[in-house]
């Protein structure tokens, strides 16, 4: 699981870089009434697709879109709007180097500094790592702090962290290479403190939240105060979450870093204008220090797309946790300034780049990559909501939402349908759904073949009894489980079954993965990469979704139809024919 997280991470730093390389060019200047209409019409279009959160548009002091999709409570029905509290995850980072920069601007520290000027007992292989290393991911620390078993960070201390990230081995020599890694700016968030004697919230609260009246940000929070005003995580995982239900833990910074897609604004617009820091400790945020690739890197705190001569041409950041996704972009030769907050995935992954990108589009006069709405007057008002099965054994289950159909599949051939397009190869995911579940009860009665016969090496064999007890001594005794489907993996011949498992204490998506028909790994924690689809109307009678994992069209389209007088029917058009569901009684 460690070696999954650390990919995860490292995955956010490039698909952001490289889903930005068309965001980067320079928006060509449209009226800005055309601007303003075309980016309402394609946050409908996006709402209506199954975007939750708030989407941001503006360019200097002018906001341009400022639109509120989705639910922040889905349980009790509370939607989101402008004043939602969202929880920006990496995006941290851009406080933490900023507070940086700002004492260097004092005199108090320099990015040349290394660690013993700020920690004793420092090792010898880490003595040589400058600050300046820490801020552009260069430093060689690896991973800490991940806990496979209860799927969140450790609950630690500053200086338990401090000291488990210094006494780690290093993943490489210092300054050899880029390597995303949240312990670089745990230590520099831990460098403030020292240097200007303040807890971080105070220091944070103190220098830049109240010279800018960002008064709907929040660093050091207590849950109560604020868990009626936050988002919650929802759609990627079995759980749903707000970081008011999340320990404090100094590898979060406490709970973290809440707060609205208005004072994000605030405070980019601050760092572009210059009001922040100076114009030189500005440049050195916007300078590629880790190279990427020719015209892209990692500056101090922000990814970096320059032009030939070094000028940045847009600097941007991400932050993931559970289905919480959030992306912010600064193009500093127009002042054009794009934020997205969610607090839903897509099939388990962050839909913020597609979406940003998507924005960039029709703002330049592009024709919107979404599927066309139809007028709210031509939708019926009958509702198809039901459990709806096919003679040729897809089952699925269809609620209504406004003018969107939330299409979620409940059987191996419906996750074929609306995973792949089409049901070729369906019987061997068939077969590996079957194993997995077999896998579960092998785990569960102490097996020593886990189910499956000897097939399963004695080193994974193990690996996997070790993980079983440990969810168990998290969350007590497995009281059921459900397979949700298989669909295919990330490599050739591989496979990805999901399931639902519901302990004492704890439930969570399980993943097992396949390749050619073997057993090679397991996830707990998995996203729930099989998921729901929204399609949205497109006409009475016609639905339309979008593949935001392909940045396209969706390859299944619904209409819909009567099978008999009191059975509505959905035919669903897939790549290999049709198929006609019928809601059950």
């Amino acid at each position: 699981m460690t070696s999954v997280v650390r990919w995860l991470a490292a995955l956010v730093a490039f698909t952001v870089i490289e889903a930005t390389a068309l965001a980067a060019q320079n928006p060509v200047p449209l009226p800005m009434d055309s601007v303003r209409r075309a980016l309402a019409d394609y946050a409908e279009r996006a709402e209506a697709l199954g975007v939750s959160g708030v989407l941001l548009v503006a360019v200097g002091d002018d906001v341009l879109l400022h639109h509120a999709s989705g639910w922040r409570d889905p349980a009790r029905h509370v939607p989101n709007d402008t004043t939602t509290l969202f929880y920006i995850a990496s995006m941290e980072k851009q406080f933490i180097a900023t507070a940086i920069m700002a004492l260097e601007d004092e005199g108090r520290l320099r990015t040349s500094d290394t660690l013993p000027s700020f920690f004793d007992n420092v090792p010898p292989d880490k003595r040589a790592i400058t600050l300046g290393q820490l801020l552009s991911h260069t430093s060689g620390l690896g991973f800490y702090g991940w806990d496979p078993v209860r799927r969140d960070w450790l609950v630690q201390g500053r200086d338990q962290v401090v000291h488990g990230i210094l006494q780690r081995r290093l993943a490489h020599q210092p300054g050899s290479q880029f390597d995303y890694q949240n312990a670089n700016y745990l230590l520099l968030a831990a460098v403030v403190e020292r240097v200007s004697g303040l807890a971080w919230d105070s220091f944070v609260q103190q220098r830049f939240l109240e010279p800018l009246a960002m008064r709907n940000t929040y660093v050091g929070w207590e849950p109560r105060a604020l868990r009626e005003r936050m988002a919650w995580s929802t759609g990627d995982e079995s759980e749903a979450f707000t970081m008011a239900d999340r320990p404090a833990s100094w590898l979060r910074l406490g709970r973290g870093v809440v707060m609205t897609a208005s004072d994000l604004f605030r405070w980019v617009r601050a760092i572009d204008k210059g009001v922040v820091l100076s114009t030189a400790a500005r440049a050195k945020l916007f300078t590629i220090h880790a190279s990427l690739g020719t015209g892209y890197g990692y500056g101090f705190g922000w990814f970096v797309r320059a032009d030939s001569s070094g000028v940045p041409r847009v600097v941007f950041h991400g932050g993931d946790y559970g289905a919480y996704h959030s992306e912010m972009r600064l193009y500093p030769p127009s002042g054009r300034i794009m934020i997205a907050l969610t607090n839903a995935g897509y099939r388990g992954r962050s839909i913020t780049e597609t979406l940003l990108n998507g924005a960039v589009m029709v703002s330049r006069g592009s024709p919107s990559p979404l599927p066309l709405l139809a007028a709210r007057g031509e939708i019926a008002d009958d509702s198809l909501a039901g459990e709806y099965e096919s003679p040729s054994g897809g089952t699925m289950l269809v609620t209504t939402l406004a003018r969107s159909l939330v299409v979620t599949p409940a059987s191996q051939r419906a996750v074929d349908w609306l995973t792949r397009g089409d049901t070729a190869g369906s019987g061997a995911r068939g077969l590996a759904g079957r194993n997995a579940l077999r896998l579960i009860e092998g785990l569960k009665a102490g097996r020593a073949d886990l189910g499956l016969g000897e097939a399963v090496p004695a080193e994974l064999r193990r690996e996997l009894a070790a993980e079983w007890s440990g969810l168990t001594r998290a969350g007590g005794r497995l009281k059921s489980v459900q397979l949700l489907g298989t669909t295919a993996g990330s490599d050739r011949n591989e496979q990805l079954s999901v399931l639902r498992l519901k302990f004492e204490r704890d439930s969570l998506l399980y993943g097992v993965g396949w390749k050619d028909g073997a057993l090679t790994y397991t996830l707990p924690g998995t996203r729930n990469v099989i998921g729901t689809t929204m399609f949205a109307a497109a006409g009475p009678g016609d639905w339309r979704a979008y593949d935001w994992s392909a940045d396209g069209p969706f390859p299944v389209t619904l209409t819909g139809g009567r099978a008999s007088a009191n059975a509505p029917s959905l035919v669903l058009h897939a790549l290999d024919g049709d198929v006609v569901f019928t809601r059950r009684p």
